[in-house]
């Protein structure tokens, strides 16, 4: 196979983001759909509020029956429709995030790896069969604490560490620890929930 020579570019992070920004809107659903569906949520929330407000309130006597009425119409749409508008971005996510894993699937992206990471001198390391990543301490910018684990952010992109991987919370905080005390003054700053977690002022 023919060699090509090396490529030597000075990568701007805002072109970086545009491009993933561009994958995450060609892979996502249709935003119109999602508009459609958000504007008959309103339509219905609105309509169901206005009905049930008007039901209730013919219950009570005057002169409550105006009070309770207005506020009534005007609390039960909101809350209805926060509550449409919640299930909707919950069904959107999910099915999102399913048609993504298909999509990597059915390019021959394996469900899972046998990944290794490592805090060295170099920066924080991931090792995997398919391949490493080597994020140098100055490039990462903040350490994000998840639901399911610690997202360690830096100039080109991230890499996840599940909670599973550590056997208890002392290994746990102790990692963390060890990646705060690398990384840039600024970056240890903005990872305010890991450092509430590792003990360690600003």
């Amino acid at each position: 196979m023919k060699e090509v020579p090396a490529l030597d570019v000075e990568l701007t992070h805002r072109e970086v983001i545009a491009a993933n920004a561009e994958l995450g809107r060609k892979s996502a659903l249709s935003p119109t759909l999602y508009l459609l569906v958000m504007a008959l949520v309103f339509i219905g929330a609105m309509e169901t509020g206005l009905s049930l407000a008007f039901m209730i309130s013919q219950n009570i006597a005057l002169p409550w029956m105006v009070l309770v009425h207005q506020l009534l119409s005007t609390a039960l749409p909101a809350l209805l429709f926060l509550f449409g508008l919640w299930a909707v971005n919950n069904t959107y996510n999910r099915i999102a995030a399913e048609r993504s894993a298909r999509t990597v699937s059915a390019l021959g992206t394996p469900d899972s790896v046998a990944a290794t990471f490592t805090v060295e001198d170099a920066g924080f390391r991931l090792s995997t069969p398919r391949g490493e990543w080597l994020a140098m301490w100055i490039s990462i910018n903040r350490v994000i604490q998840t639901s399911d684990g610690w997202v360690v952010a830096n100039d080109l992109g991230s890499l996840f560490v599940p909670r599973r991987s550590f056997a208890d919370t002392d290994q746990e905080r102790a990692w963390v620890k060890a990646i705060l005390v690398r990384i840039p003054a600024a970056a240890r700053t903005a990872s305010e929930g890991a450092r509430r977690f590792g003990d360690i002022p600003g």
